[in-house]
């Protein structure tokens, strides 16, 4: 009975990786504790059955059973938990890159406050005024030798973004995240200060300024 409770763990965490992407922030966390418990009780099953056996001299075809079983088990454990960790970590880089695009709105806006409401020409001006630290403008999924990891269009700039779309300030350069490749999305900064994380065609913004 132990090792079906074990098993049914294993299977709610493959359905909690199946859960759609809004909720994978809750899913990821919730299915590596599943899947550690899963894989935990059945491990422990085997190595409790390998202690009530007969010596291996006694019972050698059930003993290399057993053995071959439990390395089965530990490989599938890496094969499971490699995935979501690396998931995780990206949840985690994206966290980061919003929270750098709302520290750059900031300094723009304490740009504009000193400048006449004028928009900084571009992010490195945030810097050379000192009202930013160079490393905000370093995304945390950006390559390190990229330079800068985002994207900045400010009004009055070239942007082919729908009018009827609020104004992006700035966002996410492309490549910044291992997903982006799918075309998944990227951390937007608005005009309004909102930071989110939009789906978007990889080129929907052109002519961005650093």
């Amino acid at each position: 009975m132990f090792i079906y409770t074990c098993l049914i763990c294993l299977v709610a965490a493959g359905l909690a990786f199946a859960l759609p992407r809004p909720l994978s922030i809750v899913s990821v966390p919730l299915a590596l504790i599943g899947t550690l418990c899963g894989l935990l009780g059945v491990i422990l099953s085997v190595v409790a059955a390998l202690r009530d056996m007969p010596k291996p001299s006694e019972s050698p075809t059930l003993y290399g059973c057993l053995t071959i079983i439990l390395l089965f088990l530990l490989a599938l454990g890496y094969a499971m938990f490699a995935p979501s960790i690396r998931r995780a970590n990206e949840f985690a880089r994206r966290a980061k890159c919003g929270e750098n695009l709302k520290t750059i709105h900031s300094a723009i806006e304490a740009y504009r406050q000193s400048h006449s409401g004028e928009y900084p020409p571009t992010l490195r001006s945030l810097v050379e005024a000192g009202l930013l630290d160079a490393e905000r403008l370093h995304c945390p999924g950006t390559p390190a030798d990229s330079g800068i990891g985002y994207d900045y269009f400010p009004p009055g700039g070239s942007s082919t973004q729908p009018a009827t779309q609020p104004h992006v300030l700035a966002s996410d350069r492309k490549g910044n995240h291992e997903w982006r490749k799918s075309n998944e999305g990227r951390n937007v900064l608005y005009v309004s200060g909102l930071v989110t994380w939009v789906s978007a065609p990889p080129d929907e913004w052109e002519n961005p300024r650093p």
